[in-house]
């Protein structure tokens, strides 16, 4: 085994003694409106409304309860929120993990075990070997104060190892034994709030169960409300992906794009999966006018089938070619663009039927295009 494995997985038992520790140190003491049974309902069609599941969404009532107070610093929180937009994404901002791993490591200069766990998110997330034996160096510190900051969150009204806590439990086995932290930085002051709210969508979803897919929607709705452009994304996201409902992921699509995501290609997608192939084509030719290059191959695939717009294999290359032209290089990684498989197998299928004869593919695609 070498040398990198061996850091990753000392790492990744760090991170278990993280919350091992911090699970007897603080969890007895949270008080929780989630369900005390930990079993999740079984696969299946439900009825059941969030709040009719036991892991219940708190009411309007306790959301309008005084807000608890926490002695961070407005610094402190300033700095987590302009973290959180590097680490994520968001409109106008590019991922960039060195920022965010700045930003976070000011915040942990300042004693933030939230900013400790996230530092060792990315750790975790990392790939060179050098940044390994960097941050393992650093790791203890990390971990000691991630758990120390932990201890008997809810009574110290400590809303930032209440979500560090919860996070951490979202990556295990166990994602509801974070539940009760979440909920308790969930009543706390802005932005420890919504950015509980969405961690609590978070957990729901990777819990995985019909009843649980409606409460991660409750809670990401929850957070929406509250000004997460982040929770608008994510609940678009949750519809399309884990609930299938595609009605209410193009209801969600257009609010992020009122929020500023670019999500021309996903609202385009959901228009298709619902069939609605002339609104598909609309979503699609406006995103690859504003810059969305991604739509380009979906514009080009509804002109090969000749769905939402008149069935035109020139127009379908031609588009092909715009895509593979404008998209990433992944040269030196081992990225298979599984939209550029597609566009193989189809010009494949316009040449062998005679559609398209080979010349016209390489005039439109590149005189290399077919020999590689």
């Amino acid at each position: 085994m070498n040398k990198f494995r061996i850091h990753k997985i000392i790492a990744v038992i760090l991170i278990i003694l993280l919350i091992a520790g911090c699970l007897s140190g603080c969890g007895s003491s949270a008080p929780s409106t989630a369900n005390n049974n930990a079993n999740t309902a079984p696969q299946g069609n439900s009825n059941a409304s969030p709040s009719d599941s036991g892991n219940t969404v708190p009411s309007n009532t306790e959301k309008n309860e005084p807000k608890q107070e926490y002695k961070s610093g407005k610094d402190t929180a300033a700095l987590l929120s302009e973290a959180e937009a590097y680490f994520y994404g968001a409109p106008g901002v590019k991922v960039d993990y060195s920022k965010a791993k700045e930003l976070y490591t000011k915040a942990l200069e300042k004693g933030s075990p939230l900013a400790a766990h996230m530092l060792a998110m990315l750790a975790l997330a990392d790939e060179t070997e050098s940044d390994w034996e960097k941050i393992m160096k650093e790791f203890d510190t990390l971990e000691q104060l991630a758990v120390l900051g932990a201890k008997d969150p809810a009574e110290k009204g400590d809303p930032e190892s209440c979500i560090a806590m919860g996070m951490v439990a979202i990556n295990t086995k166990e994602p509801k034994a974070g539940v009760r932290y979440l909920e308790t930085a969930a009543k706390a002051e802005e932005p420890y709030s919504t950015m509980a709210m969405t961690a609590l969508g978070e957990l729901y979803q990777k819990a995985g169960t019909k009843e649980d897919y409606d409460i991660a929607a409750e809670w990401f709705k929850r957070a929406a409300d509250s000004g997460s452009k982040r929770a608008v994304y994510s609940l678009a996201q949750h519809y399309y992906l884990n609930m299938n409902d595609q009605a209410k992921a193009v209801e969600w699509w257009k609010k992020a794009q009122d929020a500023g995501y670019d999500v021309w290609y996903s609202l385009a997608s959901s228009y298709t999966l619902l069939m609605d192939y002339n609104a598909a084509a609309e979503a699609y030719q406006k995103g690859m006018e504003a810059g969305n290059n991604a739509c380009a191959y979906g514009l080009g695939n509804l002109y090969y089938a000749g769905a939402g717009v008149e069935k035109n294999y020139t127009k379908a290359l031609e588009l092909y070619a715009r895509y593979l032209k404008g998209r990433p290089s992944f040269e030196g990684k081992s990225h298979i663009d599984m939209n550029e498989k597609t566009i193989r197998e189809y010009i494949d299928r316009m040449i062998s039927s005679g559609a398209v004869d080979k010349n016209t593919v390489l005039s439109i695609m590149g005189n290399d295009f077919l020999n590689k």
